[in-house]
């Protein structure tokens, strides 16, 4: 079955019945897009870690954090 098919089924729908059809697809797809959320979260997490666990990367303490958050707070002003 084509799209080109599936619009025309739509199209006879009845406004209610389109509409429900959209709720349904909004939800469908929304739980989709949480999964490759998901997914994308876990994968930075678990790259971050290892950047971690080499010494590529360093953790912060929470003053450094906030220095660097007033820092670009300030550049973001001034340009």
């Amino acid at each position: 079955m084509s799209i080109a098919h599936i619009r025309e089924q739509i199209a006879e729908l009845s406004y209610e019945e389109r509409l429900e059809l959209s709720e349904w697809l909004q939800i469908t797809t929304a739980a989709e897009d949480e999964d490759e959320a998901e997914a994308a979260e876990l994968a930075l997490a678990e790259q971050r870690s290892e950047e971690l666990k080499t010494g590529k990367a360093s953790l912060l303490s929470e003053e450094e954090f906030w220095a660097g958050v007033q820092q670009a707070k300030l550049q973001r002003r001034v340009s």
